[in-house]
């Protein structure tokens, strides 16, 4: 079966939207970019790669009060849940948002991702983000030490789809009824590794983000 190493960069921009590229690197221009989204609303802004932030950078939880960091150090994709290390009973739905989609929302239960067999539908790529959380001095917002990596997503397409979490290793120790909940005191740190159902076609240009805020970081092949 197919695994595939994923480079992962950190940037902030402050407009979110797609774009058509099939490559994101150094000679992307911004005018190429530009025509290759369908309206201003849509729009992500791809810096050149000396703007990108390198493998391992943290970057802080814009939404706690304090320090609270997030360090991608690795990114894979996989065709199956048994390559991942990951069993059926630990998806989460996603609720995944397609630019696509009809009224109301797609894809919202495991079967529409993963077959019997644990392998991945054809039209999608389970990928998976290994990550350090380092609380310094954050304050959560409804308990001292309780957070939560929802606002982790990641935006692809010509025309942007966002996929959410479905996969968390950390699912239910902090919060039974919230699986992407996890309890982090200050001054330690927690590794943890966050999955996403993504479609192949978005694979090419795949953006994550901080939702709601001017975090991103970009992946490419």
């Amino acid at each position: 079966m197919k695994r595939k190493r994923i480079v992962i960069g950190l940037l902030a921009c402050c407009l979110l939207s797609a774009c058509g590229n099939s490559k994101l690197s150094s000679d992307t221009n911004a005018s190429e970019i530009e025509n290759a989204v369908d309206s201003d609303a849509n729009k992500i802004e791809i810096k050149d790669t000396p703007d990108v932030g390198q493998l391992a950078e943290p970057f802080l939880d814009p939404f706690v009060e304090g320090k609270l960091s997030y360090t991608v150090q690795s990114c894979n994709s996989y065709t199956t849940l048994t390559e991942a290390n990951v069993e059926k009973d630990m998806l989460i739905e996603p609720h995944n948002t397609y630019f696509s989609q009809e009224i109301g929302e797609q894809y919202q239960i495991i079967s529409d991702f993963v077959n019997d067999d644990g392998s991945i539908v054809d039209t999608h790529e389970f990928v998976v983000l290994e990550m350090k959380i380092a609380n310094e001095d954050a304050v959560g917002l409804i308990k001292k030490n309780e957070f939560n990596i929802s606002s982790i997503a990641l935006r692809g397409g010509k025309n942007v789809s966002q996929y959410n979490a479905a996969y968390f290793s950390e699912a239910g120790k902090a919060n039974i009824n919230q699986p992407l909940h996890y309890t982090l005191e200050q001054g330690n740190r927690l590794d943890v590794r966050i999955g996403y159902f993504v479609l192949k076609e978005d694979m090419k240009n795949i953006v994550g983000a901080v939702s709601d805020s001017d975090v991103q970081f970009s992946i490419n092949e």
